[in-house]
């Protein structure tokens, strides 16, 4: 596939969900031009991966991204990585010219349209975070606040991971110039 360089550059970790829901995200990470896609282990997540099942998963996985890269011409194949544990990703993975979000149904966050409003010029790199079903840990959202990256809000409804990861790519996608 010709690579064509996007003013922005975006990388997602996702806690781990069952497989059917996981196969969705990459699909969609894939079409929405994800460059990388970590899989993350939080203290919620229900599908804890042994290294032979993480590599079959991840075999699968990157046959998606191609197959969704096709579909959709996609200029750029979605990177799997993972699984991590959470901590991992942030302290390993996290460059200093990302600019992190961390999505939490906390109404003491950042409103999404404020992180928005912020990334409407946008920094070299976003590296947003995705949590398992029924969210992170106060503990994690805590520890993440004190590495600086600030929770965001995404409203009074409590989205199902695979909404929050859809909606949330796709604003970026669509408002963002190439």
């Amino acid at each position: 596939f010709p690579f064509k360089q996007r003013s922005l550059f975006l990388k997602a970790a996702q806690a781990v969900p069952q497989k059917k829901k996981m196969d969705f995200l990459v699909q969609k990470a894939e079409e929405l031009e994800v460059q990388e896609l970590w899989m993350m282990e939080t203290k919620r997540t229900v599908v804890k991966m042994k290294a032979e099942a993480s590599q079959r998963a991840r075999h699968r996985w990157e046959r998606i991204v191609v197959e969704a890269a096709k579909q959709s011409t996609s200029p750029v194949l979605t990177e799997i990585a993972g699984p991590c544990r959470f901590e991992e990703v942030v302290k390993e993975k996290l460059g200093p010219s990302d600019q992190p979000f961390l999505f939490h149904p906390d109404p003491q966050g950042l409103p999404f349209s404020k992180m928005m409003e912020a990334i409407l010029r946008p920094p070299p790199s976003l590296f947003l975070f995705f949590g398992p079903e029924g969210g992170f840990t106060e503990g994690e959202v805590r520890w993440a606040e004190s590495q600086g990256i600030p929770k965001v809000f995404l409203g009074d409804s409590t989205l199902r991971l695979e909404t929050a990861f859809l909606g949330v790519l796709s604003a970026i996608r669509f408002l963002i110039p190439n």
